[in-house]
């Protein structure tokens, strides 16, 4: 029953699955990295389960580019700048990996993508197989072609190969095709067994030898090809070994037997040699090494007629069989020294041959690198010309506008100028140097004013009525006194001789007068008296302050005027808001001057005689009135 139970067990052990194996694949992002990926999911992935890791090895980031060409170290560069420039290089990193990935999914394998910072590919890639516990690594070969490129020396796929752990086995790749394995620790046991039994029946039949012996390379050529000279030593140890068995035999089928076995040496030594090599043969060194076979084969050949010779003279003697045998190890060793100088002067000429072939692949690289950053400066420099060009476009705008605003300018002044000049004009036409004020009779006051229309009144005060009035086509204000007092008339007179003298720019222009009624005629000022506008009188708009400094200063210019006149001094006596009247451009005009004074020069202010009643709050303003009407 209990054996019965092991078998049971046993069975159920060896039909269990078995359990899938982790695959790593080592790309460099390269075209040749599809033929790795491709062969590992034909060859590996029809053997049974498998997990496949993606390794990808880039160098540690350590500075930043800069578009002029130079790099600044990562730590000299602001935060934001380091993280958004690692932040494009991983991007760039997924980007390049991820046809890799989609060849996985196509084959509905898992893969988990590994990505390594390192500046030392092979132990970087070495350490993750050593810490995953990987025993399959599909590696792609550094170089294709006859002659392998080698890197300070060495291979990268062979340094790979050197440095992953003795457990994983490394298969290395070339356009597809496998090139060559570095087989594990498992696997080299079983192979060294292999030859050990290889070993035992060439040593049980020596008539079978060579076969034997090719059988055994033939097995382990899987994973190792024999060298040539281990080849002729192979084969020149056959011919020992016979000489020695057949002692009387024929030397002519020794010579037959060497010299196919020489056939097959140079048919090999001719075949293409494994990708996984390091060195190729160059066909002037193949033509050397034949003219050497040729020279050992007349060598052998002089050495069988002597054979013969020998044979013949003496028949079979032991001791001179023996001596000559010795002498033909001596020479064989004088040609293995010939033939490893000739070996080792082919490899230092591939050495310096592969030294060449990185140095032209280096300066292309540095070639391409070149055009590369040309192509950035002349970007670059094309980017620079655009915005040379809009700034140009900007400020040739910007003259232009100046330019326009510029002419507008000049513009206003000339018409402003020119408003002046009308202005005076109008002024000095209105004053006539003969007559001082233009007289009108009554009937046209009373046309102009439609009968005194309360329509047309616009102000209205204590001592007389200001009406609108159109006088030979002006439109001007009329003040017309209520009676005929001796003082009212003496303020009319008092303000018509006033007005009708003196010419100031701020002084309400006096037009003209109808002396037999007491009316005065004055021009028309459009916005009324400050003392309205002040208090906003039917909701006009406030005065600006700029403009209020204005009219203060106006004021106190006439003002300065009026008592620096010649003869006598004038003195207003009745100024205030509502005698100050303001036209259409808010320009300021004194009026209302019937109360004025005139002091002599040796008089004084404390000696004034009043000449009228000083009761401002019952005068009237020719165009505005008082506060009370418009």
């Amino acid at each position: 029953m209990e054996a019965k139970e092991i078998i049971e067990e046993k069975q159920e052990l060896a039909l269990a699955p078995p359990l899938p194996s982790t695959i790593a694949v080592a790309i460099n992002g390269k075209k040749k990295s599809k033929y790795v990926v491709r062969w590992a999911l034909e060859k590996i992935v029809p053997e049974g389960l498998h997990m496949f890791k993606l390794l990808h090895v880039r160098p540690k980031i350590t500075s930043v580019p800069t578009p002029m060409g130079n790099s600044i170290p990562l730590s000299q560069v602001r935060d934001d700048v380091a993280a958004a420039y690692l932040e494009e290089m991983g991007w760039q990193t997924s980007q390049m990996l991820l046809p890799y990935k989609t060849m996985f999914l196509h084959k509905k394998v898992q893969v988990d993508v590994v990505v390594i910072e390192s500046d030392d590919v092979a132990k970087a890639i070495a350490e993750e197989i050593a810490k995953s516990t990987i025993h399959k690594l599909v590696i792609g070969a550094s170089s294709s072609g006859m002659f392998s490129r080698k890197v300070k020396g060495q291979s990268l796929s062979l340094r790979i190969s050197e440095c992953t752990p003795s457990f994983c086995t490394v298969y290395t790749t070339s356009k597809g095709q496998l090139s060559s394995v570095r087989p594990s620790d498992s696997d080299k046991n079983g192979s060294i067994k292999d030859d050990s039994s290889d070993a035992s029946s060439t040593t049980s039949s020596s008539s079978h030898s060579s076969s034997t012996h090719a059988g055994s390379a033939a097995s382990y050529s899987h994973f190792h090809s024999p060298s040539l000279p281990m080849q002729r030593f192979q084969a020149l140890s056959t011919i020992n070994r016979t000489l020695l068995h057949t002692r009387t035999g024929s030397i002519e089928t020794n010579y037959s037997r060497r010299q196919s076995l020489d056939i097959r040496e140079e048919e090999n030594f001719m075949s293409p040699c494994p990708s996984n090599s390091d060195i190729g043969y160059a066909p002037s060194q193949v033509s050397s090494v034949r003219s050497f076979l040729t020279d050992d084969q007349s060598w052998i050949s002089d050495q069988a007629s002597t054979s013969d010779a020998f044979t013949e003279s003496s028949s079979g003697s032991q001791v001179n069989i023996n001596f000559e045998l010795e002498k033909l190890r001596v020479e064989l060793r004088h040609v293995r020294g010939i033939y490893a100088m000739a070996q080792s002067e082919n490899i230092d000429a591939a050495r310096k041959l592969n030294d060449l072939s990185k140095r032209r692949l280096e300066e292309a690289d540095k070639l391409k690198e070149i055009k590369l950053k040309e192509e950035e400066a002349r970007e670059l420099a094309r980017k620079e010309k655009e915005k040379y060009e809009a700034a140009k476009r900007e400020a040739e705008y910007a003259r232009e506008c100046a330019e326009k605003e510029a002419l507008q300018r000049k513009e206003a002044e000339i018409k402003a100028l020119h408003d002046v000049k009308e202005k005076e004009k109008l002024e000095n036409a209105l004053v006539g140097p003969v007559q001082s004020y233009q007289e009108f009779t009554w009937e046209e006051i009373v046309s102009a004013t439609s009968s005194f229309s309360e329509n047309l009144q616009i102000g209205k005060g204590a001592h007389g009525t200001v009406y609108r009035c159109n006088l030979h086509h002006t439109t001007a204000a009329v003040k017309v006194l209520h009676s005929k007092e001796g003082h009212r008339t003496k303020e009319f007179q008092q303000e018509l001789e006033v007005l009708s003298k003196i010419r100031h720019p701020h002084l309400l222009l006096l037009l003209g007068a109808c002396p037999d009624h007491d009316c005065l005629v004055y021009e028309y000022m459009e916005n009324g008296s400050l003392e309205e506008r002040l208090l906003q009188k039917d909701n006009t708009a406030p005065i600006p302050w700029f403009e209020r400094y204005r009219i203060a200063w106006e004021v106190a210019s006439t003002l300065v005027f009026l008592h620096n006149s010649k003869p006598k001094s004038i003195i207003h006596r009745d100024l205030k808001p509502a005698n100050i009247l303001l036209d259409h451009n808010l320009v300021s005009k004194i009026g209302d001057v019937g109360l004025s004074t005139m002091l002599n020069p040796d008089s004084s202010i404390c000696n004034i005689n009043t000449v009228a009643d000083c009761k401002t709050s019952n005068s009237t303003s020719p165009p505005g009135g008082n506060s009370n009407s418009r």
